[in-house]
């Protein structure tokens, strides 16, 4: 399996190398040259316990709610997920616009071209691409993307990313995907978590087209990644 975040991207290594936590590890460092994901499903708060069948919560607003618990999120974005909270959902507006709050932000520290994928589902795709943004060098581009990522987009992100692409917010990533795959009908009724590890490990292909634009809306909102997201 290919993870290339993050939030994004990749947002749990900015996340963790920028606030000190212990959500990822800061060795698992960006590659620039393969068109490295920063996308930001996999930063998400996971519960501790991650069996198959655990949940993260018991619907999008008591996640969003854990969230705000944590204390971390920024004036921006906690605002938005307040009203998560209230309406028990996030419409697809809020995140666009803290999307957009994020890119202006890149744009204002020098980095107006942003290198991104989007899923027909709506979840941006966030990866390095060093023909676009030439000056990655001397840590200008993860400074500017650490903190314009933190304060625009990451927790909405995060949130917005379980809403759509695992909304019974299975603890495991894989799980959901699975659950997604069933749900849209990609894969035989029998298909297992299993079967999709053992896969996605393996290189002798899946039960399912990983080209298939469905196939992707099930596999990136869940952090997934089977395509070079330079493709």
């Amino acid at each position: 399996m290919k993870s290339r975040r993050t939030g994004a991207i990749i947002v749990a290594f900015l996340l963790s190398c920028a606030t000190v936590l212990v959500l990822s590890a800061c060795a698992s460092s960006l590659d620039s040259e393969s068109g490295t994901s920063s996308s930001t499903a996999e930063k998400s708060a996971k519960s501790s316990k991650k069996g198959e069948g655990s949940k993260l919560a018991a619907s999008i607003g008591e996640y969003a709610d854990s969230i705000l618990s944590r204390g971390q999120t920024s004036d921006f974005q906690t605002e938005i997920l307040k009203r998560t909270v209230q309406e028990g959902s996030m419409p697809a507006g809020d995140y666009e616009n803290s999307w957009s709050m994020f890119k202006r932000c890149m744009s204002d520290k020098g980095f107006p071209e942003l290198s991104y994928n989007k899923t027909d589902n709506g979840i941006y795709d966030i990866f390095v691409n060093s023909e676009k943004t030439p000056n990655l060098t001397g840590g200008l581009y993860d400074n500017a993307y650490s903190f314009c990522i933190l304060d625009y987009f990451s927790d909405v992100a995060d949130v917005y990313e379980k809403q759509v692409g695992n909304p019974k917010l299975y603890s495991v990533p894989e799980e959901a995907a699975v659950d997604c795959l069933h749900h849209m009908n990609l894969v035989p009724k029998n298909y297992t978590l299993e079967d999709f590890n053992n896969e996605v490990k393996g290189s002798k292909g899946s039960s399912f087209d990983i080209k298939n634009n469905a196939v992707q809306e099930c596999l990136v909102p869940n952090g997934i990644y089977l395509l070079d997201a330079r493709k």
